[in-house]
């Protein structure tokens, strides 16, 4: 007797072996299957990007006791640099900007150096961060004479700039 129960024992343990591990496959199959059906729109859902606020539109600065400088790049001419990152950080920003000499009362209007070529009729231009005439580093408004004016070279100025929409 002990024979015959030692072998219904052994058949008990090798059947609850055998549905533990049919429960298992289909456990993991369960849990693959409902992973693979979710949508992924929903899983991997990222957070709609903030707008960047535009909060220089219609701001106007002046910059006043500025001097002009020689500079040699690739040839000599003079320039003004307002070095203000927070400000001049984009070279496609429309900006109105005018100057006044040391020696005048009067506002002269500044035109952007778009590399087109220079009109007789344009005194000054304004670049930001870029020119065809010298070396620009970014988040700087440089503002030079056309054509090149080496007697100002030393000489005070005033610059204000209105950052357009």
């Amino acid at each position: 007797m002990k024979i015959n129960n030692c072998f219904v024992n052994s058949n008990y343990i090798i059947m609850k072996t055998i549905v533990k591990f049919t429960a298992c496959v289909l456990f993991t199959g369960v849990i693959i299957l409902m992973s693979c059906t979710k949508k992924p729109s929903l899983t991997n859902s990222q957070p709609a990007p903030q707008p960047i606020l535009d909060t220089l539109n219609g701001l106007e600065f002046e910059f006043n006791n500025l001097t002009w400088r020689e500079i040699q790049s690739p040839g000599t001419n003079v320039i003004v640099d307002i070095g203000r990152p927070d400000l001049f950080f984009n070279p496609y920003r429309s900006l109105k900007v005018t100057i006044r000499l040391d020696t005048s009362a009067v506002w002269l209007d500044v035109f952007q150096d778009t590399g087109q070529g220079y009109p007789a009729a344009y005194k000054f231009l304004y670049t930001i961060g870029g020119s065809d005439i010298f070396w620009a580093f970014g988040g700087h408004l440089y503002i030079f004479p056309v054509p090149a004016n080496y007697s100002l070279n030393g000489t005070k100025v005033s610059v204000r700039v209105k950052f357009l929409s």
